[in-house]
């Protein structure tokens, strides 16, 4: 079948010129391969699909994106990576859905470089559509701390909760690295369906504590300190960041901070009770 070539080329644009297949079509039928239990399926939508809508013309962001999810699911992110090159070399526009599944998968592929240059773009976008959000940093913070670039960490992080402060507009992605969206389109209210849709943001702990623990390596105790104050006001979970943050305070010489977060602590968990008119951490002016 096909054109002669074996590329099904010469099918993919028979339906789609005589049977009216678009984009969106290639999307329900990708999406019904991320959904199937039967062996071959993510294949079939990484390859032979994605092969028949470039070929017909029909590849667009979400198709691409889809295709990207079938590689990471399958374990190969070098992959997906590929994938995103090739879509951005064909002059697809790819919003930040599909822009963060890339991210992550060349995050964990050996291609932190690309990731943050691919980042870069996103930020100097000026479709908001594009820009970056919660899970664009997300999936590049914990393997640029692996990386041991806590410089970039530190401005990855500021950079995400300016993020946070203004969220773009559409849904953002779970804040989770190796993030692999289940598709939920609905037919009869969107005709161009998009496979990426996310639940909704959970508290940035893992951020949190990967930001103190680069202040931690860089001996940053102020920044720290101020992080950990930060977690105690949004109603987070801080204790596992608390070590890194003393440590921290310790190397900047802020041996008062350090006990000030220890004893503050310990007052919480009940462990200890404070004196009247005690004072600890996260009630020092210099933090507020």
């Amino acid at each position: 079948a096909g054109g002669g070539d074996g590329s099904g080329g010469g099918v993919a644009r028979v339906l789609c010129g005589e049977v009216g297949l678009n984009p969106g079509c290639f999307a329900y039928a990708m999406n019904a391969c991320l959904t199937s239990r039967e062996p071959g399926a993510l294949e079939v939508a990484a390859g032979p699909l994605l092969a028949a809508a470039e070929a017909a013309g029909c590849a667009d962001g979400v198709v691409y994106g889809t295709a990207m999810t079938a590689c990471v699911r399958r374990g190969e992110r070098a992959r997906a990576w590929d994938l995103a090159r090739r879509a951005r070399a064909a002059g697809v526009q790819l919003n930040a859905l599909e822009c963060n599944i890339a991210l992550g998968a060349a995050a964990r592929c050996g291609e932190l470089d690309g990731a943050l240059s691919l980042l870069n773009e996103m930020r100097q976008s000026t479709d908001p559509t594009c820009r970056p959000d919660v899970g664009s940093y997300d999936a590049l913070l914990l393997r640029l701390s692996g990386a041991g670039r806590h410089a970039e960490v530190l401005e990855a992080f500021d950079e995400l909760q300016a993020a946070t402060a203004n969220p773009g507009p559409g849904p953002s992605p779970r804040p989770d690295p190796n993030f692999s969206p289940t598709p939920t389109p609905n037919p009869s209210s969107d005709p161009h369906p998009h496979p990426h849709q996310a639940a909704e943001l959970s508290p940035l702990e893992n951020h949190y504590r990967v930001a103190i623990s680069a202040c931690s390596t860089l001996g940053d105790g102020p920044r720290a300190a101020a992080l950990l104050h930060r977690m105690q006001q949004r109603g987070m979970a801080y204790a596992r960041a608390a070590a890194d943050a003393m440590f921290a305070c310790n190397h900047s010489r802020m041996g008062g901070v350090a006990l000030d977060i220890f004893q503050g602590l310990a007052v919480e968990s009940g462990g200890l009770r404070a004196a009247p008119g005690a004072r600890f951490l996260f009630n020092l002016p210099q933090l507020r």
